[in-house]
């Protein structure tokens, strides 16, 4: 536990902070190895699974925080019923690790400056330099926290560069609203979301493990109060790291891709693979149409300059949907995790 105390990464400046990835995954993997041992000494049993409700991040509003030999997951109802943190204790990963892409001061400058360009002899916390040149077409900021199974539902005309910029326009209500708690237990959860816009919408979901590997299944239930039709998406947020190496990738119908490949793959079937960490995720999403995948980068300071750098990527199984007043749309995403060997 005192491993992950470590202060760097939990600040941000030119010589590194929040926006390291590599900073906060070695003290996200010294936490989910403690909380593994605790909860081992807890429960002798090989097998087990346990919900609690609490306040887990002190703001106001409780979670709920399920775990096993195999995961620990923290369900945010408030935040659109999404899952804010998600581990894979076998290999000790964390598997969304992701950040918001927020307005930072400095941002301003980005604009004004090429690659490799700089202002002269300054004090290091003053130097403006970019490492490459367009970092600003990469200014984008997000409208939610990177959770997973995210609910977007969005105009029928966007398209996969919408989704690449941040401009899909989603109803907010539907994807970051405050859903209520029906049902939890060790199992799972079922929660619901009444909206003024005119949309019902329910979602379920439901934890399995065998020791070695778990499983998420989240259902979803959307019915409008008028006739409409639009496209819908299921969000996963997945981060191993390394964007360009060659045993971390994107395996869809037997073509690889490296993690800062932003595309369109066909359903139903994908696979995001860590060999380095151990560990592989299996999406699946019946009936789906596409999914659609866009890397998240921030551009962040360094002594060296303004630079991007890879947070994770974004993963949308789109559907189409088109309904009939008090017709209901259901659709399923499943998120298997495994060891790679």
């Amino acid at each position: 536990m005192l491993r992950s105390q470590c202060n760097d990464a939990y600040w941000h400046g030119v010589f590194g902070g929040l926006y390291s990835p590599h900073l906060r995954t070695a003290l996200w993997r010294a936490l989910v190895e403690a909380e593994a041992i605790t909860d081992r000494l807890a429960h002798r049993d090989t097998s087990w699974a346990e919900v609690r409700q609490c306040d887990f991040d002190a703001d106001g509003r409780d979670e709920l925080c399920f775990a096993s030999e195999s995961y620990a997951a923290i369900l945010a109802p408030s935040d659109g019923a999404t899952i804010s943190a998600l581990d894979f204790r076998p290999s000790n990963v964390a598997l969304i690790n992701s950040i918001a892409r927020r307005v930072e001061a400095y941002h301003s400058k980005v604009k004004d400056i090429a690659a490799g360009e700089s202002q002269g002899a300054v004090s290091i916390h003053e130097v403006s330099r970019a490492k490459e040149a367009g970092l600003a077409q990469l200014l984008r900021y997000d409208r939610w926290n990177r959770n997973c199974f995210r609910v977007l539902l969005y105009s029928a005309e966007k398209s996969f560069a919408d989704y690449e910029r941040i401009q899909l326009d989603e109803n907010s209500a539907v994807a970051g609203g405050d859903f209520r708690v029906h049902h939890s237990d060790a199992f799972g959860a079922a929660l619901d979301c009444d909206e003024e816009d005119g949309w019902k919408v329910a979602k379920k979901f439901a934890f399995a493990s065998n020791g070695e590997s778990f499983e998420i299944v989240c259902e979803v239930e959307i019915s409008p109060r008028s006739a409409a039709k639009a496209l819908l998406g299921v969000e996963t947020v997945l981060n191993f790291l390394a964007p360009d190496v060659p045993d971390r990738y994107f395996d869809s119908h037997g073509e690889r891709h490296p993690l800062r490949w932003s595309g369109v793959t066909p359903p139903s079937e994908l696979r995001v693979v860590d060999e380095w960490q151990n560990a592989a995720v299996n999406l699946s999403a019946p009936d789906a149409r596409e999914f659609w995948i866009a890397p998240i980068e921030t551009v962040s300071d360094s002594e060296q300059g303004f630079e991007r750098v890879y947070q994770g990527s974004q993963i949308l199984a789109v559907w189409p949907v088109e309904l009939n007043a008090g017709e209901t749309w259901r659709g399923r995403l499943t998120l298997t995790v495994t060891k790679y060997r």
